[in-house]
């Protein structure tokens, strides 16, 4: 299933932003 890979990826890079931000 590549599109779960894909929500997969961007929803950690948007954790990580998240952990960045605070």
């Amino acid at each position: 299933m590549i599109f779960q890979g894909r929500m997969d990826i961007l929803l950690n890079d948007a954790y990580l932003k998240f952990s960045f931000d605070y």
